[in-house]
C-alpha cells in the first residue's frame, strides 16, 4: 500500500509548484528535471502527495512560479508498522536554524586506588621486677596502626575542535547581461568564505565574505559550479538572491 504525505500550513503570495525526489541529498537542487513533478499552479495551503514508500528519505521542493525562488524540505518516512495508524503518517515540517556553539567538555572521572599498607605487629618485651625470688619477665605486645587507602579522583577534559570558517570557490561575474541575454561576463574563479555551519552557499540567508576572518562582506554577482542550466546569483553581503537564469532574457 502506498504512503500519503500531507504538507500543510503553506504560505505563498502566488501560485507555486511542488516537486519531490528521494536520495541521500537533493543535489543538484537547482535542476528541476531531477525532481518528480507533483503539481503546478497550486494556491492551497495544504497539499497531499500520494504513492510514496516507507523507509525512504525524500526532498520536497516548493517553487514560487512568480519569482522562481524555491525552498527544499527534508523528510524521512519510517516503517509504517511503527505507527498505530499503520499506513498513514501525519506530521508538520519545521526548520530550526542553530547558531554556532562550542560544546562544553564533560569531565571524565578516573578512580586511582592507593594500595593499603599493613604493618605487622612486632611484640615489645618489657621486664618487670617483683619482690620475690628471681625476676619475672612479662612480654607486652604493641600494635601498629593500619593505613586505609583513599581513592584519588582525576578530572580529564577532552578538547573540542572548533571550526573558524568554510571556503567555497565561485565564478565572479564582471557583468551579467550581454545583448539582452543573461551571461556571466569575464568569469573569475574566486575563493570566498562563510561560517563553518553553512551547508548551502546558495541559501537566501547565507552571508558571504572575502576573507577567512569573516569581517569583509563579498558584494557582487557570481555563478556556482556546475555551470549547466544554472543561475547567476547576487550577494548583498548578508543574503544571496537569484539575478537571472543563464541563457534567458535579462
Amino acid at each position: 500500500m502506498g504512503l500519503n504525505v500531507r504538507l500543510y500550513n503553506i504560505v505563498s503570495d502566488g501560485p507555486y509548484t511542488i516537486r519531490y525526489k528521494s536520495g541521500v541529498n537533493p543535489w543538484p537542487e537547482y535542476d528541476n528535471t531531477t525532481f518528480t513533478l507533483h503539481a503546478s499552479g497550486l494556491t492551497s495551503s495544504t497539499v497531499e502527495i500520494s504513492g510514496l514508500t516507507f523507509d525512504t528519505q525524500y526532498w520536497i521542493k516548493m517553487i514560487d512560479q512568480t519569482t522562481g525562488r524555491y525552498i527544499i524540505k527534508n523528510i524521512y518516512t519510517n516503517d509504517s508498522k511503527a505507527f498505530s495508524c499503520y499506513d498513514t503518517i501525519c506530521f508538520n515540517i519545521d526548520v530550526i536554524c542553530l547558531t554556532g556553539t562550542t560544546p562544553t567538555p564533560t569531565p571524565t572521572i578516573t578512580l586511582t586506588n592507593t594500595p593499603t599498607i599493613t604493618l605487622t605487629n612486632t611484640p615489645t618485651i618489657t621486664l618487670t621486677n617483683t619482690p620475690t625470688l628471681g625476676t619475672t619477665q612479662t612480654p607486652t605486645q604493641t600494635s601498629a596502626p593500619t593505613l586505609t587507602s583513599t581513592p584519588t579522583i582525576t578530572l580529564t577534559s577532552t578538547p573540542t575542535e572548533t571550526c573558524a570558517y568554510k571556503a567555497w570557490t565561485i565564478g565572479v561575474c564582471s557583468s551579467t547581461c550581454s545583448g539582452g541575454v543573461c551571461q556571466c561576463i569575464d568569469t573569475t574563479p574566486t575563493t570566498v568564505y562563510t561560517d563553518c555551519n553553512v551547508t548551502n552557499l546558495l541559501d537566501s540567508t547565507t552571508a558571504i565574505y572575502t576573507t577567512s576572518s569573516l569581517n569583509t562582506s563579498f558584494l557582487g554577482f557570481f555563478t556556482y559550479q556546475p555551470l549547466v542550466n544554472t543561475y547567476i546569483y547576487h550577494s548583498t553581503g548578508l543574503s544571496v538572491e537569484i539575478e537571472c537564469l543563464l541563457g534567458s532574457g535579462c
